[in-house]
């Protein structure tokens, strides 16, 4: 017992000595994205690594009290930005699907300054201390990368979501518009002809955009925050050596990856559970016709819900019999039906793997639907920006969820939508049937998150795995401009051909007419010399 007890203690101490240096990057002003960074960064400092996450969120007392953890909390970004993050509500319910677009890209340049002009970073970008790894989150801060050179060590982006235009240029990975949809379209991978063209159109747009207005903004701030001499900003781009999406084929539509794109879909719901406050832990128990979760996310406040819209959301759960979780932030709701209780902000992973939740209703975000799968529970979704739309739609065709338009929202359709979900037994067995075949991996996907990262160090950036892709431009992967020399040369050949032809038939025409006009006077001549005879 004592011998292995004293291996167990070796094990640990050799962890740590050999462990490395990571920095984590996880700027975004988003309490669900910081669970995601924040699930990664302490399974690294587990495996005794030595851990520096930046992010404008402290660490919980778990993390915090871990010795090879240090918590970087970038206040000013998160008390600055705010405000725009607040105003997201209004902007996803009053603008069209390009106002939305620029509006978030409005919001990444906004957060990726504040970032850059914290104390906390530049005093650590002057600082002398050395990393052998960086992890970056990946959500509209290319400027970020620029760490990747001045600490000289490789990067590992993180995207919070599926693979997106942020994502998948830095390796390469295809996105064929005939079955993978945009991100912000409310289109499935079954696209019909009309489907397709939209989605050719909003990449098309959103690529002129990216390229055109967004990233040199990025670029700006790279050169603004970074001194001379360092690469350029698309230098480190096609550097990158490994992408970790929180996506998996079994959860949305199977689509191409290249070999560093790793997908880790759910690797945050494998960290241990805190326990439920205990008034939510009696409100649930003493449900005894289950109950139901309300939160529209992190980013949107139920708070600025039109009056008609609260109104109708309240009036179908004062007809429920189940009791219902309300995320509202505020402490006093007008009108509060007797069976619900409200409050700003409830663990959401925790209520869900309660044995009497019976329902989530959520904005779609992918984070709250890979919890649902997780738990076992069916949801309704009122998608309002972003990948929501696509998310529901995965939702409904997988038969695991009813998705409701926001500007169609009523008591009448939400009234509905609750009864089908409670009612039919065919949503839950959907849901479970789902969650089994996600479960269904030879490796928990936080495990493969580790793996891969600790891949990319022990192979000093693992170069070997990137695709020739990640060096090309827009028209050369696509080979437009291959594409354009070919067309142009058969359009040339074509010319060619048809001028010839046509020089051709001139020609033959011409001599035609020639032959005529040389006969027609002999013909003439001999009609009037007979008709003299005569």
């Amino acid at each position: 017992m004592k011998l292995i007890f004293g291996i167990l203690i070796l094990k640990s101490i050799l962890a740590i000595s050999y462990g490395h240096k990571i920095l984590g990057l996880f700027p975004t002003v988003a309490k669900s994205h910081h669970i995601v960074g924040t699930a990664l960064m302490e399974k690294l400092a587990e495996r005794g690594h030595e851990i520096t996450m930046v992010s404008p969120f402290k660490a919980d007392s778990k993390l915090s009290t871990l010795k090879n953890f240090r918590d970087v909390v970038i206040e000013e970004t998160y008390n600055q930005s705010r405000p725009m993050i607040e105003s997201i509500f209004e902007m996803v319910t009053t603008k069209n699907i390009f106002e939305i677009f620029h509006g978030f890209s409005d919001i990444g340049i906004k957060i990726s300054n504040l970032t850059m002009q914290e104390p906390m970073i530049q005093k650590l970008l002057k600082s002398n201390e050395k990393f052998d790894l960086i992890i970056c989150e990946m959500t509209m801060n290319e400027v970020l990368l620029g760490f990747g050179h001045r600490f000289n060590a490789p990067i590992i982006a993180v995207s919070t979501f599926g693979p997106s235009l942020w994502t998948t240029d830095l390796v390469g990975t295809p996105s064929p518009l005939s079955y993978v949809p945009h991100p912000f379209l409310k289109l499935s991978d079954k696209m019909n002809l009309i489907e397709r063209i939209m989605n050719i159109l909003a990449a098309t747009y959103e690529r002129i955009y990216y390229d055109n207005f967004y990233y040199p903004r990025q670029v700006n701030l790279y050169n603004e925050h970074f001194p001379n001499p360092k690469p350029s900003l698309q230098s480190l781009r096609e550097n990158v050596s490994l992408v970790l999406v929180n996506s998996h084929f079994s959860l949305t539509a199977p689509r191409p990856l290249v070999p560093n794109m790793i997908e880790v879909g759910g690797f945050h719901l494998n960290r241990t559970e805190n326990p439920i406050p205990n008034n939510i832990k009696t409100f649930l128990d003493t449900a005894k016709h289950g109950a139901i979760l309300f939160t529209l996310g992190s980013e949107i406040k139920t708070t600025e819900l039109p009056p008609e819209k609260l109104s109708a959301i309240l009036n179908v759960f004062r007809s429920l019999k189940q009791k219902v979780l309300f995320k509202w932030e505020n402490w006093n709701l007008p009108n509060k039906p007797d069976n619900v209780l409200i409050s700003n902000w409830f663990p959401q992973k925790e209520i869900l793997s309660h044995s009497n939740l019976k329902l989530l209703i959520t904005q779609g975000g992918l984070l709250s639907i890979m919890e649902a799968i997780n738990a076992g529970v069916p949801f309704i979704g009122i998608p309002l920006y972003g990948d929501q739309y696509m998310n529901m739609k995965f939702a409904e065709k997988s038969g695991i969820g009813i998705s409701l338009s926001y500007d169609m929202l009523d008591e009448k359709e939400l009234r509905t939508a609750v009864a089908y979900i409670l009612e039919d037994q065919d949503y839950e067995h959907n849901i479970k049937e789902l969650k089994s075949r996600y479960e269904d991996q030879p490796i928990k996907p936080i495990d493969n998150a580790i793996y891969w990262i600790e891949y990319v160090i022990k192979h000093k950036g693992a170069i070997h795995m990137r695709s020739a892709g990640q060096h090309l431009n827009y028209i050369q992967y696509h080979n437009i401009d291959a594409l354009g020399i070919l067309f142009g040369i058969a359009f040339i050949i074509f010319y060619l051909i048809w001028a010839l032809i046509m020089k051709c038939l001139c020609s033959g025409r011409s001599k035609r007419q020639k032959f005529q006009e040389t006969n027609q006077p002999n013909h003439k001549i001999k009609y009037s010399k007979k008709k003299k005879n005569n």
